[in-house]
């Protein structure tokens, strides 16, 4: 479909599809891998077990996994190996790791390496219930936001304006085509702070923006902030809330 300057891509939504959230367990005791799948089947959940690390990342191989359960000791490869494997291949799958001789240091690093969470066995099935269902939650929500930005992107490129968004750590979360030509960055910037786009940028680019963005995101609640300023050869606005901050780049002033 080609689309002229500034006209909008028509926008389909399509519910998800509400399907069983696939919960592995890994666990080199049986009966903790029969005792979890019973209670976790029991929520609905769509459960598979592994008795161990290599049999684990096997099964996430042929499928996907939403949220995996691990036992921090097990042999041939522990808990912590898991993680670090799984969180290098597969980053958005969930990792709950179980452990029955809990360690401060041992906590922080598997925080460190990307555990959701990190239960003293044995848990209280519960408890644990809960936990899942939380990291579930925050898989979802960052689901949904990569799918906002996503569908975000594809409104903005259509636009005849440059449109930078940041959010309330000044990271470059969105950036159009325009926007793109005008800064002379590109869109594998994503994810870095604007600061440091920022020190790459012309001299006289760089002072235009800088006074705009000292401020950092409104302070709190609905409060929003604009600003606008004018120099090469662009006129420039800004739009910030506590969520971050919007520029929009109009090359239309330039001579």
């Amino acid at each position: 479909m080609i689309l002229a300057a500034g006209e909008l891509p028509p926008i389909i939504y399509q519910p998800a599809q509400s399907e069983p959230a696939r919960v592995l367990v890994v666990d080199d005791d049986p009966l903790v891998l029969a005792s979890l799948r019973t209670v976790l089947s029991g929520e609905g959940y769509r459960v598979a077990t592994a008795s161990s690390g290599g049999e684990a990342l096997s099964l996430l191989n042929r499928e996907g996994q939403d949220l995996m359960v691990v036992d921090i000791r097990m042999e041939s490869m522990n808990g912590l190996e898991v993680l670090k494997h799984v969180k290098a291949r597969w980053p958005t799958t969930v990792v709950i790791l179980l452990t029955a001789y809990q360690t401060v240091n041992s906590a922080v690093e598997a925080i460190h390496y990307g555990a959701y969470d990190y239960l003293l066995k044995p848990c209280n099935p519960e408890h644990l219930k809960i936990v899942i269902q939380r990291g579930l939650e925050k898989k979802k929500t960052e689901q949904d936001y990569r799918r906002m930005l996503d569908l975000l992107q594809k409104i903005v490129s259509c636009l005849p304006l440059g449109v930078v968004v940041l959010d309330k750590k000044g990271t470059l979360v969105l950036l159009n085509p325009v926007a793109e030509r005008l800064l002379g960055v590109n869109g594998s910037r994503l994810g870095q702070s604007f600061g440091t786009v920022l020190e790459e940028l012309p001299a006289d680019l760089k002072e235009v923006l800088l006074p705009l963005l000292a401020e950092g995101p409104a302070g709190t609640g609905a409060d929003m902030r604009e600003s606008e300023t004018a120099g090469n050869g662009l006129r420039i606005q800004t739009r910030s809330c506590p969520m971050g901050t919007l520029l929009l780049l109009d090359e239309q002033a330039r001579l």
